[in-house]
């Protein structure tokens, strides 16, 4: 992935719309590592909000930056999603042989993802190690 210039809008919309119409990359371990990347930019945009001063960035434009800011949270969270439904399509293979539940966990720096999930639909097994 290149690295979008996040006050160039066509350059984070292409960023964005790429990212979404993706789908290889679904997998937890992808979802994981490039949403560090969306993380990165997020940060870049807030600290372009807080350091520059009001005279330098006009209020449309730090509109478009909270609105640029909004779409990578929702990025992020489209690919939680669909790394989450991947691990659920693949419970059997994650099961727990001793507990017939799905634990699920991985994790970076700034994101954790957990899946659990009571496989067995056996209502005695309820805990989560």
């Amino acid at each position: 992935n290149r690295f979008p210039n996040p006050p160039n809008q066509g350059e984070i919309n292409s960023y964005i719309n790429l990212k979404l119409d993706n789908t290889e990359r679904d997998d937890s371990e992808s979802v994981i590592k490039d949403s560090q990347l969306d993380l990165d930019l997020i940060s870049e945009l807030d600290f372009l909000l807080s350091d520059t001063p009001l005279e330098d960035l006009p209020e449309p434009e730090r509109h478009r930056y909270r609105e640029t800011i909004g779409e990578l949270q929702h990025v992020i969270q489209q690919k939680l999603d669909a790394a989450s439904l991947q691990v659920m399509c693949d419970a059997s293979k994650l099961q727990d042989p001793e507990t017939s539940n799905l634990q699920f966990h991985l994790n970076s720096n700034n994101i954790t993802l957990c899946v659990w999930g009571n496989l067995s639909k056996n209502p005695r097994i309820k805990s989560f190690e």
